[in-house]
């Protein structure tokens, strides 16, 4: 990360001091903004955010019990551990909240900046399935293509979905790309697993914001067309 989660809990405990922290990471997240890398920092202000609140609100600090893996990875309420602030004084304390407070305000405006250009990036990118006769069922979707042009470039990656954690639902999905590959590559590889392809503005970076939202557009619509498939066959058995 930037900016350690601990970092309002370092010594000294000075209002001044993390104003001066404070700024030199925000400027490092509005270069990042403005050229629309959002991952890692979109993912490190919503920690940053939950940590000053739970600090201003009940004196509890944040940590994460292991670290994400891949950079845009989601992080599970599971994967965050509370514990209470210690070996402080009262003074310092109250100055710690204060500064929490204080620096809540700042960064929740540029998560705020950060969620509108992930939206915008999200709505832009459009998902195909281009082997639509390929069913896709709870058997095989798990492994599959991605192909999409990109600044006069075409690219090839594959992607696996699995789950963040075992004991959750939430799925996660990783790319890897294939440098070496022809016509004849493609069309046997769309006979039995699904291809997708990507269409999207190239004005945006593609690392730290276009992968990561095509990931996530992958997921929703292989949990989508999973979805709709089940409610069909349940509508037929219902007639």
């Amino acid at each position: 990360m930037k900016l350690p989660l601990d970092w309002i809990l370092q010594q000294p405990i000075d209002m001044e001091h993390k104003e001066y922290v404070l700024m030199d990471y925000i400027s490092k997240i509005d270069k990042n903004l403005e050229e629309f890398n959002l991952y890692p920092d979109f993912q490190e202000l919503s920690l940053h955010l939950a940590n000053l609140k739970s600090i201003s609100d009940n004196l509890k600090k944040i940590e994460l019990k292991t670290y994400p893996e891949e950079i845009d990875d989601e992080i599970l309420l599971n994967n965050i551990k509370y514990s209470y602030i210690s070996g402080f004084t009262t003074t310092e304390l109250k100055e710690i909240v204060k500064i929490a407070k204080k620096s809540n305000e700042k960064l929740r405006d540029y998560f705020l900046i950060a969620k509108s250009i992930w939206s915008i990036v999200f709505e832009s990118v459009l998902i195909i399935q281009k082997n639509k006769k390929l069913k896709i069922t709870e058997e095989n979707y798990t492994k599959g293509y991605l192909q999409f042009d990109y600044k006069n470039n075409r690219y090839l990656y594959t992607y696996e979905i699995g789950r963040i954690d075992e004991n959750f639902s939430e799925k996660k999905c990783s790319f890897n790309i294939i440098n070496q590959y022809d016509n004849d590559f493609i069309q046997n590889i769309s006979k039995d697993n699904p291809l997708f392809v990507a269409h999207f503005d190239d004005e945006f970076p593609l690392e730290g914001c276009l992968l990561s939202i095509v990931k996530r557009k992958i997921i929703n619509y292989i949990s989508q067309t999973i979805k709709l498939t089940e409610l069909k066959e349940n509508s037929k058995k219902e007639k």
